[in-house]
């Protein structure tokens, strides 16, 4: 809402906001900074989880992992 960019992720059952910085942009994806080593990041619905607020997460397998080799 502040025109920061940054994503949403489960910390301890709520919603908390992780302001980031976009590293590299490829194909497949992006590079970012600003997030805890293992995050659980909230990548559908992320728009309904205000910070703060607690949520109840379904867990689905990420697809999206680096290539072998990608450093």
């Amino acid at each position: 809402d502040e025109g920061m960019l940054g994503v949403r992720a489960v910390e301890d059952g709520v919603a908390r906001f992780h302001r980031v910085e976009i590293l590299r942009e490829e194909e497949g994806g992006l590079w970012l900074t600003g997030l805890p080593e293992e995050t659980a990041i909230i990548y559908v619905g992320q728009e309904y989880a205000s910070d703060g607020r607690p949520v109840t997460p379904t867990w689905e397998p990420w697809t999206g992992a680096p290539r072998a080799g990608a450093d």
